[in-house]
């Protein structure tokens, strides 16, 4: 969780929450297709997010 860029996308989907679309946090937190797709698997296995 002390990762950043972890944080940021947590803080993201917090301040806007509903369903949310990888791209909208590409935009929203500029970050690279395998980055974003990282940390969002590590969130996903922690059970911090959920994915539909």
């Amino acid at each position: 969780m002390a990762e950043v860029k972890r944080i940021e996308i947590i803080r993201y989907l917090y301040h806007h929450q509903g369903a949310h679309s990888c791209g909208e946090i590409k935009v929203s937190l500029n970050m690279s297709k395998s980055n974003r797709s990282y940390h969002l698997k590590i969130l996903q296995e922690a059970g911090i997010i959920n994915d539909p």
